[in-house]
């Protein structure tokens, strides 16, 4: 798998793609963390996002983690057409 790394100064992104340049993966870095939405975490497990999110729940409600230790908001940036749209999504932390 190769490892294309575009990191401006002041990016905490990295891009992973196979030798296919098929699968790709976004990881946001916080210190020594990985974050991972709720979309990247069902594309790295092949799985639904109905799935994980009912697991996410389980972890919390079961008190297995702590939603405010592993839970945080990113501000994302996406383009809808030619509109700029910004928004905040959650992310988890991956241990």
């Amino acid at each position: 798998m190769s490892n294309n790394q575009f990191q401006p100064s002041n990016s905490q992104f990295i891009l992973y793609q196979d030798d296919n340049a098929i699968t790709n993966v976004n990881v946001r870095f916080d210190g020594k963390d990985v974050w991972l939405s709720q979309q990247q975490i069902t594309e790295l497990f092949s799985s639904s996002r109905t799935n994980v999110v009912e697991h996410i729940s389980n972890i919390y409600q079961e008190g297995e983690l702590e939603e405010n230790a592993t839970c945080r908001n990113f501000r994302q940036v996406r383009l809808e057409g030619n509109r700029r749209v910004t928004g905040d999504l959650p992310f988890f932390i991956c241990l």
